[in-house]
């Protein structure tokens, strides 16, 4: 199973008081073009995803084959036997990932340093059986190893920092052809190659980076 690290942004409002105000004026719509040359890529980036995704629905993306109705209904068969659906039953996972890229051109070279956190809450989740379970059925699938294990918060989390990467050409050439700039070269949207399930939060279809 890939240990690809997802996920989907969010824009928040600020509150004054107890009245809303308004959010910023709105930004003109983005005009997204290919991006040509990596020269257009200099500079610091971020990206913030955050995605909820209930744990049946993420098993099932995670089982063999789950392209298609039938998988779905031998899943729905194993999910609702003994004991699956009232252990895990009504469980939520938030994915919560936040990542810094710095793209150096003239080198070229590239660092990127990111936190990747998920959270479990709801149904049984703080009975120590249904969250040990958990564990042995997610943590060594989906995390990275040096991953970490909080079980008063009942999270996962995962802190990595890159030193200078030579490679980011290869980086470049791999997403290059779903590689995306909007007119002020201020987004860069990257269409994931690897990703055939648009609902997994662990592998998104679409990252959107903004510049610092």
């Amino acid at each position: 199973m890939k240990k690809v690290i997802w996920v989907l942004g969010i824009t928040v409002c600020l509150v004054l008081g107890t009245m809303l105000v308004s959010c910023a004026p709105a930004e003109e719509p983005d005009v997204w073009s290919d991006v040509t040359s990596i020269d257009q890529l200099i500079g610091t980036w971020r990206l913030a995803l955050s995605e909820q995704i209930d744990f049946k629905e993420f098993m099932f993306l995670q089982y063999p084959y789950s392209g298609n109705e039938s998988q779905r209904e031998e899943f729905n068969t194993l999910w609702n036997g003994p004991g699956y659906a009232t252990f895990f039953g009504n469980i939520n996972i938030d994915f919560n990932r936040t990542e810094i890229t710095t793209i150096d051109a003239s080198v070229p070279s590239g660092t990127t340093s990111g936190t990747l956190t998920i959270v479990f809450s709801g149904g049984n989740i703080n009975t120590p059986s249904v969250w040990n379970s958990v564990i042995l059925l997610l943590f060594n699938e989906i995390m990275p190893q040096g991953s970490i294990v909080n079980d008063t918060n009942k999270s996962f989390t995962y802190t990595a920092m890159s030193s200078p990467n030579s490679n980011i050409l290869g980086f470049y050439d791999y997403y290059r052809e779903g590689m995306k700039i909007n007119q002020n070269g201020r987004k860069i949207k990257l269409t994931n190659p690897g990703s055939t399930t648009p609902s997994n939060p662990l592998s998104p279809q679409e990252l959107i980076y903004i510049k610092q």
